[in-house]
Protein backbone atom coordinates (compact mmCIF):
# COMPACT_ATOMS: atom_id res chain seq x y z
CA UNK A 1 0.00 0.00 0.00
CA UNK A 2 0.80 3.64 -0.15
CA UNK A 3 -0.06 7.14 1.50
CA UNK A 4 0.57 10.60 0.32
CA UNK A 5 2.05 12.82 2.96
CA UNK A 6 -0.35 16.20 4.01
CA UNK A 7 1.73 18.38 2.51
CA UNK A 8 2.03 16.14 -0.78
CA UNK A 9 5.54 16.49 -1.09
CA UNK A 10 6.48 12.68 -0.24
CA UNK A 11 4.99 8.91 -0.53
CA UNK A 12 4.81 6.83 1.75
CA UNK A 13 4.83 2.96 1.29
CA UNK A 14 6.74 -0.24 1.80
CA UNK A 15 8.32 -3.02 -0.12
CA UNK A 16 8.96 -6.67 1.48
CA UNK A 17 11.19 -9.99 0.41
CA UNK A 18 10.01 -12.84 1.71
CA UNK A 19 12.72 -15.25 3.01
CA UNK A 20 13.24 -19.39 3.95
CA UNK A 21 16.01 -21.03 5.04
CA UNK A 22 16.54 -24.54 4.79
CA UNK A 23 18.44 -26.11 8.25
CA UNK A 24 19.86 -29.57 8.79
CA UNK A 25 20.44 -31.50 12.52
CA UNK A 26 23.15 -33.87 12.30
CA UNK A 27 25.93 -34.54 14.51
CA UNK A 28 27.90 -31.18 14.24
CA UNK A 29 24.74 -29.41 15.67
CA UNK A 30 22.34 -27.21 13.62
CA UNK A 31 22.83 -25.31 10.45
CA UNK A 32 21.64 -23.49 7.74
CA UNK A 33 22.23 -25.27 4.41
CA UNK A 34 20.64 -22.43 2.15
CA UNK A 35 21.23 -18.86 2.63
CA UNK A 36 19.67 -17.13 -0.18
CA UNK A 37 15.80 -16.61 -1.27
CA UNK A 38 13.04 -18.30 -0.35
CA UNK A 39 14.01 -21.87 -0.21
CA UNK A 40 11.47 -24.64 0.06
CA UNK A 41 10.67 -28.48 -0.43
CA UNK A 42 13.86 -30.19 0.96
CA UNK A 43 14.66 -33.98 -0.35
CA UNK A 44 17.44 -35.84 1.26
CA UNK A 45 19.73 -37.76 -0.53
CA UNK A 46 19.69 -41.66 0.25
CA UNK A 47 23.36 -41.72 1.40
CA UNK A 48 22.86 -38.25 3.10
CA UNK A 49 24.79 -36.16 1.32
CA UNK A 50 23.42 -33.76 -0.15
CA UNK A 51 20.06 -32.12 -0.08
CA UNK A 52 17.50 -30.86 -3.16
CA UNK A 53 15.39 -28.06 -2.50
CA UNK A 54 13.45 -25.77 -4.67
CA UNK A 55 14.44 -22.01 -4.58
CA UNK A 56 11.60 -19.67 -5.17
CA UNK A 57 11.83 -17.44 -8.00
CA UNK A 58 7.73 -15.93 -7.91
CA UNK A 59 4.69 -15.96 -6.35
CA UNK A 60 0.75 -16.25 -7.23
CA UNK A 61 -1.77 -15.69 -4.50
CA UNK A 62 -4.54 -19.10 -4.67
CA UNK A 63 -6.99 -20.30 -1.91
CA UNK A 64 -4.16 -22.11 0.12
CA UNK A 65 -2.24 -19.04 0.47
CA UNK A 66 0.98 -18.01 -1.36
CA UNK A 67 2.30 -20.58 -3.72
CA UNK A 68 5.38 -20.43 -5.84
CA UNK A 69 4.58 -20.50 -9.42
CA UNK A 70 8.20 -21.12 -10.38
CA UNK A 71 11.58 -21.95 -8.82
CA UNK A 72 15.24 -23.27 -9.63
CA UNK A 73 15.54 -26.95 -8.29
CA UNK A 74 19.27 -26.49 -6.91
CA UNK A 75 21.61 -29.37 -5.05
CA UNK A 76 23.36 -28.34 -2.45
CA UNK A 77 26.77 -30.63 -0.91
CA UNK A 78 26.49 -31.25 3.18
CA UNK A 79 30.36 -31.56 3.06
CA UNK A 80 31.13 -28.30 1.20
CA UNK A 81 28.19 -26.47 1.64
CA UNK A 82 28.54 -26.01 -2.37
CA UNK A 83 25.33 -25.56 -3.79
CA UNK A 84 24.62 -26.09 -7.70
CA UNK A 85 21.90 -25.85 -10.02
CA UNK A 86 20.33 -29.11 -11.07
CA UNK A 87 18.23 -27.89 -14.30
CA UNK A 88 19.96 -24.82 -15.55
CA UNK A 89 17.59 -22.62 -17.10
CA UNK A 90 14.09 -24.36 -16.18
CA UNK A 91 11.75 -23.08 -13.91
CA UNK A 92 10.36 -25.49 -11.97
CA UNK A 93 7.30 -26.26 -9.66
CA UNK A 94 7.29 -29.03 -8.50
CA UNK A 95 9.73 -32.56 -8.72
CA UNK A 96 10.63 -35.67 -7.49
CA UNK A 97 14.05 -37.63 -7.05
CA UNK A 98 13.65 -41.29 -8.51
CA UNK A 99 14.89 -44.03 -5.88
CA UNK A 100 18.18 -44.90 -7.09
CA UNK A 101 18.88 -41.16 -7.94
CA UNK A 102 19.36 -40.81 -11.89
CA UNK A 103 16.27 -39.17 -12.72
CA UNK A 104 14.30 -36.11 -11.81
CA UNK A 105 10.70 -35.99 -13.31
CA UNK A 106 8.89 -31.43 -12.44
CA UNK A 107 6.58 -29.90 -13.74
CA UNK A 108 6.71 -26.37 -15.50
CA UNK A 109 4.44 -23.84 -16.46
CA UNK A 110 4.22 -22.60 -19.89
CA UNK A 111 3.57 -18.67 -20.98
CA UNK A 112 0.03 -19.35 -21.03
CA UNK A 113 -0.40 -20.59 -17.66
CA UNK A 114 -0.50 -24.55 -18.78
CA UNK A 115 1.55 -26.97 -16.62
CA UNK A 116 3.67 -29.71 -18.43
CA UNK A 117 5.54 -32.77 -16.90
CA UNK A 118 9.12 -33.46 -18.05
CA UNK A 119 11.46 -36.36 -17.33
CA UNK A 120 15.19 -35.66 -17.43
CA UNK A 121 18.35 -37.33 -16.08
CA UNK A 122 20.00 -35.94 -13.11
CA UNK A 123 24.18 -36.56 -14.62
CA UNK A 124 22.84 -34.09 -17.68
CA UNK A 125 24.24 -36.67 -20.51
CA UNK A 126 20.45 -36.18 -22.04
CA UNK A 127 18.08 -33.22 -22.56
CA UNK A 128 14.66 -33.38 -20.79
CA UNK A 129 11.98 -34.67 -22.44
CA UNK A 130 7.87 -33.68 -22.08
CA UNK A 131 6.26 -36.37 -20.55
CA UNK A 132 2.63 -34.84 -20.35
CA UNK A 133 0.82 -32.12 -20.65
CA UNK A 134 -1.94 -30.89 -18.14
CA UNK A 135 -0.68 -32.75 -15.54
CA UNK A 136 0.78 -31.74 -12.08
CA UNK A 137 2.20 -32.78 -8.55
CA UNK A 138 4.14 -35.97 -10.24
CA UNK A 139 5.99 -38.85 -8.01
CA UNK A 140 7.51 -41.64 -9.32
CA UNK A 141 5.32 -44.90 -8.92
CA UNK A 142 5.87 -48.31 -9.29
CA UNK A 143 8.68 -49.41 -11.97
CA UNK A 144 8.64 -47.09 -15.61
CA UNK A 145 5.33 -45.31 -13.69
CA UNK A 146 4.68 -41.91 -13.02
CA UNK A 147 2.34 -40.82 -10.69
CA UNK A 148 0.23 -37.15 -10.64
CA UNK A 149 -2.55 -35.12 -10.94
CA UNK A 150 -4.36 -34.35 -13.77
CA UNK A 151 -5.79 -31.00 -14.55
CA UNK A 152 -9.31 -31.83 -16.19
CA UNK A 153 -11.56 -28.94 -17.80
CA UNK A 154 -13.63 -29.59 -14.74
CA UNK A 155 -12.12 -31.65 -11.88
CA UNK A 156 -8.90 -32.77 -11.37
CA UNK A 157 -7.98 -36.78 -11.91
CA UNK A 158 -5.24 -39.10 -9.96
CA UNK A 159 -3.46 -40.34 -13.24
CA UNK A 160 -0.19 -42.74 -14.25
CA UNK A 161 1.79 -42.63 -17.07
CA UNK A 162 4.69 -44.45 -18.20
CA UNK A 163 8.22 -42.74 -18.44
CA UNK A 164 7.93 -43.12 -21.79
CA UNK A 165 4.65 -41.28 -22.37
CA UNK A 166 2.32 -43.64 -23.40
CA UNK A 167 -0.55 -45.55 -21.39
CA UNK A 168 -2.32 -42.04 -19.38
CA UNK A 169 -4.57 -44.25 -17.44
CA UNK A 170 -6.81 -43.18 -15.16
CA UNK A 171 -5.95 -44.32 -10.91
CA UNK A 172 -9.85 -43.43 -9.47
CA UNK A 173 -12.60 -41.36 -10.30
CA UNK A 174 -12.57 -39.48 -7.60
CA UNK A 175 -11.96 -35.82 -7.57
CA UNK A 176 -8.64 -35.28 -6.55
CA UNK A 177 -8.16 -31.52 -4.54
CA UNK A 178 -4.45 -32.62 -4.18
CA UNK A 179 -1.75 -35.15 -4.92
CA UNK A 180 0.61 -36.22 -1.98
CA UNK A 181 2.89 -38.62 -1.18
CA UNK A 182 3.53 -42.37 -2.73
CA UNK A 183 4.45 -45.20 -1.02
CA UNK A 184 8.42 -46.46 -1.61
CA UNK A 185 7.23 -49.24 -3.57
CA UNK A 186 4.91 -47.35 -5.56
CA UNK A 187 1.60 -49.25 -5.16
CA UNK A 188 -0.07 -46.14 -2.75
CA UNK A 189 -0.80 -42.81 -3.09
CA UNK A 190 -2.10 -40.11 -0.76
CA UNK A 191 -4.70 -37.80 -2.19
CA UNK A 192 -7.07 -35.22 -0.56
CA UNK A 193 -10.45 -35.20 -2.06
CA UNK A 194 -13.82 -32.84 -1.44
CA UNK A 195 -15.82 -34.43 1.17
CA UNK A 196 -18.61 -36.76 1.12
CA UNK A 197 -21.26 -34.02 3.28
CA UNK A 198 -21.10 -30.47 4.45
CA UNK A 199 -19.48 -31.55 7.35
CA UNK A 200 -16.08 -32.94 5.99
CA UNK A 201 -15.03 -30.21 3.34
CA UNK A 202 -11.86 -32.50 2.64
CA UNK A 203 -11.17 -36.45 2.72
CA UNK A 204 -8.12 -37.93 3.35
CA UNK A 205 -7.38 -41.42 1.27
CA UNK A 206 -4.94 -43.96 0.40
CA UNK A 207 -5.38 -44.98 -2.90
CA UNK A 208 -3.50 -48.49 -4.45
CA UNK A 209 -2.22 -47.39 -7.98
CA UNK A 210 -3.17 -50.87 -9.78
CA UNK A 211 -7.09 -50.94 -8.19
CA UNK A 212 -8.58 -52.32 -5.27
Amino acid sequence: GGALAPDGRSLVTSVGTRRSAIWIHDAAGERAISSEGYAVAPRLSRDGTRVFYLLVRDWWLSYKGWVASSAELRSVDLASGKSDSVLTGVSVTDYDISRDETEVAFTTTDSLGASQIWLASLDRRTPPRQIARAGDQVSFGADGELVFRSLEEKTNLLVRIKKDGTGRERITSASVLDKLGVSPDGEWVIVTSPGADENARFATLAVPTHGG
